[in-house]
Order: C-alpha cells, then structure tokens, then sequence
C-alpha cells in the first residue's frame, strides 16, 4: 500500500526538522568555543530522525517491530517532552522576573572566551547587560567570575575586567575571581569575595536568560538576597544551550551530590 498524502507531508516534515537540528547545531559549534554536550545531542537527535522518516517513506512499514517497545519508547518520548516543557517554563519566567529594588553589588558569570580574547557572543551580551546596569547604578560593585580554560589565553574574569574597563566602568569597582569552572564554583567563589571585601550579599546575578534559574538556585542556596538580570541568547546557540542546560538542571535537581559534569 502506497503512502497516504499526510504521511508522506508529515515524514517529509520530519525529515526537515532533523536537518534542522542537525544544521543549527553544526553552526553553533562554528560559533563557540568548543563542541558541546548540547550541540551533540540535537546533532544525534537530526540523524535518528532523518533516517527513521526515510526508512517509513521507502518501506512503509515500523523500524522496531516490537509493538511493546514501540509503545515504551513513544511513551519515553512524551514523557521526556513533557519536562522539557515544564522546564523550559521555568527557564522563562526565572528570566523574565522584574526586581523590587536595586542591588548594590552585581556579579556576572562568564561564559567563554575565544583564543584571541574575544569574549563569545553570549559573554558580550552578559557584558553589555551589565554594562548598563552599573552606568545607571553608580554605587554598585561588581565581580566578575570565569576562570582559565586550557584554550583560553587569560581567565574570562580578566577579559570581563578588561571589556567593563573599556567600556567606561571604573577598576576599582570591580573584583575578579579567576578560579571557577561552573556555575556552582561561580558563586561560591562570589560569595567569599562579596563576604571579605564587605560588599553587600543583596545582588544582581547577570547571565543569560536560559541560564537565570539554576544561577538564581545556587546563589539563594548559598545566601544570597539575588535576584536576576537576564541578557538575551544569540539565536546561533539558543538550540544547544537550552539543551545543555535542560541537562544541568536535572543534574542539578536530582544529583547534586554527584560528580556528573555538564559545563
């Protein structure tokens, strides 16, 4: 039996939506630093997608002939999709939260540099979010946080110092920590700084609006009065990032005692 015209639209659909996410992987890897667990993902996603379409379009007949685990992985699937969305809501309206009052002390968390010193598309909106933030609240500090990768040529926290510096924001109401490599490490090291130097634990966390929730968990979990300022994510990486940190906050949520790395 032939295809019906529906099933043909909706494998052709499929098919598009696989290279889609193939694709707009492939160009976020272009536009990072490094090759990542949420590139890597959609990219496996795309190809199983691709070829399950193909193979119902040429064949006519189900991949795994097993209805029950055709019915198990359907299910897994709904599921799996099902907290995405819950998940995702959460990202949105973590970022999309308005403060009731000015913070005096902000603190930017870093998010790769090139090899040249170039902060990343998603760094320079970070950057600029709290570029304007301090031009407009002139008593508040900030620390900026992001330590040294093997292929980076200075800490990012340098290389935020340094762009906050050009861009009209006075040294010495910056501090820098060098040390961390992921969000929790991000704001522990924070907090010391904020606790030794004397400034105030009432803070504006400055990140991407993706990454806003689970900055927001860890700094109220270690103390801090935070509230966020969320900067934009370029549509380049928006896919990869929002799958990696999907995967974070999971990990976070359920395994934080264990030493599973997503960042």
């Amino acid at each position: 039996m032939k295809n019906s015209k529906w099933q043909t639209c909706f494998y052709s659909a499929v098919i598009i939506l696989g290279a889609a996410a193939i694709g707009w992987s492939v160009l976020a890897a272009m536009s990072s630093v490094g090759f990542s667990i949420g590139m890597a993902i959609p990219i496996a996603a795309g190809i199983l997608l691709v070829f399950w379409a193909i193979w119902h379009l040429k064949y006519r007949k189900p991949l795994i002939k097993p209805k029950w685990f055709r019915i198990a992985a359907v299910s897994c699937a709904g599921m799996g999709m099902a907290a995405v969305i819950v998940i995702e809501s959460l990202m949105t309206a973590a970022a999309a939260a308005k403060p009731d009052n000015a913070a005096d002390t902000v603190i930017v968390l870093g998010c790769g540099i090139f090899e040249d010193g170039r902060p990343t598309l998603s760094l320079q909106n970070r950057l600029e979010t709290a570029c304007a933030y301090l031009k407009e609240h002139t008593g508040a500090s900030v620390v900026v946080t992001g330590g040294k990768g093997d292929n980076e040529p200075v800490s990012e926290a340098a290389a935020m110092q340094a762009y906050l510096v050009s861009h009209g924001v006075d040294p010495s109401r910056i501090y820098t920590e060098d040390k961390s490599t992921s969000t929790e490490e991000n704001m522990k090291y924070a907090m010391s700084i904020v606790d030794n130097n004397g400034l105030s634990r009432h803070t504006a966390i400055v990140t991407s609006d993706y990454h806003m929730l689970r900055a927001l968990w860890c700094a109220r979990e270690l103390g801090f009065d935070a509230y966020g300022l969320a900067s934009p994510t370029p549509w380049r990486v928006w896919l990869s990032c929002h799958v990696r940190e999907w995967l974070a906050i999971i990990k976070t949520a359920l395994f934080q005692d264990l030493e599973i790395r997503i960042e």
